[in-house]
Order: structure tokens, then sequence, then C-alpha cells
């Protein structure tokens, strides 16, 4: 079983990661990207993700906490039956997506995909100047 993943983000953002993903690791199945866009609501969202008619239990990748995409895939996750739920993450980005596609056929539970997502999702988050030593400053070498 794959475990489909979902993701949505204010604009047109959503499309642009999957379209990134994609170019990086190849297609997918069972990917899914949802944009809210002005003018729409979470209503307007919950119906695109209802339209989707997602079969199993799945796991929705946001931008953040308390916006509309979070709202609408909590509420619709809020509908479900148990054995249907999902999860939600806040935060994606390009590495916990990749990861997750990578990875998502090795877990069973989308509640054990969702801790992967936020651990590779917050690992993939580097600062160069603290994270990094240099020997030297030679581009070349980076």
């Amino acid at each position: 079983m794959t475990i489909p993943v979902v993701v949505i983000t204010h604009g047109r953002s959503a499309p642009a990661l999957c379209d990134s993903a994609r170019m990086i690791i190849g297609e997918q199945e069972e990917l899914y990207a949802l944009e809210f866009l002005p003018g729409e609501n979470v209503d307007t969202i919950v119906s695109k993700i209802n339209a989707l008619s997602l079969t199993y239990p799945s796991l929705f990748l946001v931008d953040f906490l308390g916006g509309s995409p979070f709202n609408a895939a909590a509420w619709h996750q809020r509908q479900l039956s148990e054995s249907s739920k999902g999860d939600v993450v806040t935060g994606v980005n390009i590495p916990m997506l990749i990861n997750v596609l990578m990875e998502r056929q090795e877990y069973t539970s989308v509640h054990d995909l969702c801790r992967f997502a936020k651990e590779t999702g917050s690992q993939g988050i580097i600062c160069m100047s603290t994270d990094f030593q240099f020997a030297n400053s030679n581009e070349e070498e980076l």
C-alpha cells in the first residue's frame, strides 16, 4: 500500500513543490497538490480534498499551523472513521517531501510516516555559516 500524500499551500507553491520533487526523484503515485487561492475558503479546500476520493489514510503536508490549508486538512481528518484517519504535518519543504515520497513504502502507519516527515523536514533546514565547517573558502570544495 502506498500512503497517499496531499500537499496543500497558500498560493501555487504546492504544485511547484510537487513538480520539484518529481524533477529530483521521478514520477510519483498517490501525490496530490492543492492550491489555496485568493477568494477561496476552508470549505473550498475541503471540497478539493473530497474530490480526490482518497481510499487510504493519507498524509497531508501543509504550509503552516492555523492557516486555511491546515484547518481544511484537520477538519477533513476529523470527519473520517478511525481506520481512515491520516495525519497532518506543517512546514512542508522539499527535503521533507522528497524523503516522505522515497520512504513511504517502508511505512504501514501514516502516523509513523508523519513523525518521519517532521524529523526529515527539520533536518533539511541548515545554516551554512553555523552548520558547516570548511577547510578553506574554495567554492570547488562545496
